[in-house]
C-alpha cells in the first residue's frame, strides 16, 4: 500500500501527469506509464 500511495503522490507532482487533459484514455495510460517508467529508473 505505501508503494502505490508514493507512486501516486509522485505522479501528482510530476507536471506532465498533473496538468493532463487527455480526452483519449489511451494517451493519459500512455503518459502515466512513460513518468512510471521514468520515476522508476531514476537514480
Amino acid at each position: 500500500m505505501l508503494v502505490s500511495a508514493n507512486l501516486r503522490q509522485a505522479l501528482e507532482h510530476s507536471r506532465a501527469v498533473a496538468t493532463r487533459f487527455d480526452k483519449r484514455a489511451y494517451i493519459l495510460h500512455g503518459t502515466v506509464t512513460l513518468v512510471s517508467i521514468k520515476l522508476w529508473l531514476r537514480p
